[in-house]
């Protein structure tokens, strides 16, 4: 019964591989956390105890639909996204006949997934429904079952099968290129159930089930479409004022008071700016704090005061500028020394650096 074995191994690496996937529009090349992502698998190898590997090479195996991911890195494929296909072999053991194997997913997918470290985890629960046209093996026979499904846990890191096995370890995932290689060898298979003679029996005996914990492995090398960036803060640059100084009505020979900010914005992003005075202060415990009133304490510092009021600007990634009266809260603010402050967040509420730029209001 070799020809059960080989293929029925290579089967259970289509189910292993398929589990990993979801749907993606096909016209998204990149998605942040959290989004919708899918897989590929193009190799896979997978060792059942003492038997020769199954192994699948070179074959990209079909995206399934639902995959996504959270914003703090969750990954979740629901029950009803894992489609397996049918895998159709042939046997000669018992006369001719086409037989197919059926995984069954039992609940959600689920794991996690941090694009900047790479670290990644994926468990799935399944059982491998095995059914003949020419002969009876029974309605539900197969390995594991709807309430005793073979759950299994890939990582791309370090593995910690039970002695004396010895460990392996996967790849991290790279978001240049969307790969990672997940593996497993502390799962446990049990033998097939609720199948007819002598074919239960057959397949134990090919398949070297069950096989306990540490003499099965899986290393799956996969490849996610669209690829899964790390959501970044925004990065705010070169802010300016120009000019620096100016004033906040309009003058003869200078008619249109204000200046012009402008910034450079890494995504898209609402930017909050907010002004702050200079005002002399004295320090004080090592803090500048507002001046004495004795006139024996001398101006020693400069202090930064909040002025009433805000306002926002929303923005796509690139090069921005806008033009700034001098106003806020309604209020032309007094001439002085003071300081724009621009703090930017996207549009999953994360928060960039804060950037200043100081300017002079006139008189």
């Amino acid at each position: 019964m070799r020809p059960i074995s080989l293929l029925t191994a290579a089967s259970l690496c289509s189910a292993l591989v398929l589990v990993c996937a979801g749907a993606a529009p096909a016209a998204t090349p990149t998605v942040g956390n959290p989004g919708v992502f899918g897989a590929l698998v193009n190799d896979m190898v997978v060792q059942i105890g003492d038997g020769s590997p199954g192994s699948v090479h070179g074959v990209a195996f079909p995206v399934v639909r639902g995959g996504t991911i959270s914003a703090s890195g969750t990954v979740r494929v629901p029950r009803a996204g894992l489609d397996f296909p049918p895998v159709t072999y042939t046997d000669e053991t018992y006369g001719s006949g086409n037989y197919t194997i059926t995984f069954v997913p039992t609940s959600d997918a689920t794991g996690s997934l941090n694009p900047m470290t790479g670290q990644g985890t994926l468990r799935v629960q399944f059982w491998a429904r095995l059914q003949s046209q020419n002969f009876e093996f029974g309605p539900n026979c197969g390995v594991g079952s709807q309430a005793s499904p073979v759950a299994l846990t890939l990582t791309t890191g370090r593995t910690s099968p039970p002695a004396p096995t010895a460990p392996i370890t996967g790849s991290g995932y790279d978001e240049s290129t969307g790969r990672l290689i997940l593996v497993n060898n502390s799962v446990a298979l049990p033998a097939t159930s609720n199948c007819n003679p002598p074919f239960g029996a057959a397949l134990n005996s090919e398949l070297h089930l069950p096989s306990a914990a540490g003499r099965n492995s899986v290393v799956m090398n996969a490849r996610l479409e669209p690829l899964i960036v790390a959501q970044r803060p925004p990065s705010l640059t070169r802010l300016r004022l120009l000019p620096r100084a100016f004033r906040t009505r309009a003058a003869r020979g200078d008619p249109r008071p204000g200046t012009r900010v402008s910034y450079l914005l890494s995504e898209a992003a609402t930017t909050r700016f907010r002004v702050q005075r200079s005002l002399p202060g004295r320090m004080s415990g090592g803090r500048c704090v507002r001046p004495s009133l004795d006139t024996q304490h001398r101006a020693a510092c400069v202090r930064w005061v909040p002025v009433r009021g805000s306002f926002k600007r929303s923005a796509g990634p690139g090069a921005v500028s806008f033009r700034f009266a001098g106003r806020l809260a309604g209020r032309r603010l007094s001439p002085g020394r003071y300081r724009l402050l621009a703090a930017p967040r996207d549009a999953l509420g994360t928060a960039g650096a804060v950037k200043r730029a100081t300017f002079m209001v006139e008189r």
